[in-house]
């Protein structure tokens, strides 16, 4: 591995809880119904996409009025509270001091990721700080990872994804880069079917 791609939202830290209570709650508050894997499918949309599907789903509310909720809430813990995972910070440390290039690929937006980053002191181990907002492009698409790719200057089968998410493994795959699932409880449903697709699988880090 000399290049490796990570996702940061139940990969790297342990937000998902962040954003499921938040997604839920507001689609329970007006009523909404959604489908049993609406996590899957929204994760890898970033916000404005994410929020799009949601008014599709029914929520009579405007893409800029989902997403304010969203930050306002979404904000405050990123910046105060919320967690690595278990073993991120060695890992990333001994990736670096191998000559490893690390960038991160998220659907988060910039004013989440950055501070959070920072504050978790992670900040300096990435060549790159890449949003699906700042490509115009989901992880789902594997245009995502060519994109990524050429911003390394990185070929695919020496490039590694760490994501914890079904879609965009998927699609990371069928770009041609290796792939590593990494375990979060709020993809546990797809847990053997990430494992079966992916070239490694890991608990934690």
């Amino acid at each position: 591995m000399k290049y490796a791609i990570f996702d940061i939202d139940g990969t790297l830290v342990d937000s998902m809880p962040v954003w499921n209570n938040m997604c839920i709650d507001v689609l329970n508050k007006y009523g909404v119904s959604y489908p049993d894997n609406i996590l899957d499918i929204i994760t890898p949309l970033g916000m404005k996409q994410g929020a799009k599907y949601l008014i599709k789903l029914g929520l009579n509310l405007t893409v800029d009025e989902i997403i304010q909720i969203e930050l306002d809430y979404a904000i405050k813990q990123y910046r105060e509270s919320v967690p690595l995972k278990k073993g991120v910070k060695k890992y990333l440390k001994s990736l670096k001091e191998d000559g490893v290039k690390m960038c991160v690929l998220t659907a988060s937006s910039h004013d989440l990721i950055d501070p959070c980053l920072k504050r978790l002191g992670i900040w300096e181990y990435f060549e790159y700080i890449v949003s699906a907002e700042d490509i115009g492009v989901s992880k789902s698409d594997t245009r995502a990872f060519e994109i990524m790719l050429e911003k390394l200057g990185a070929e695919p089968h020496e490039t590694v994804v760490f994501d914890d998410n079904f879609s965009a493994l998927k699609a990371a795959k069928r770009a041609g880069l290796k792939t590593c699932g990494v375990y979060d409880k709020a993809s546990e449903i797809n847990t053997e079917k990430i494992k079966k697709m992916c070239d490694m699988y890991i608990e934690s880090f």
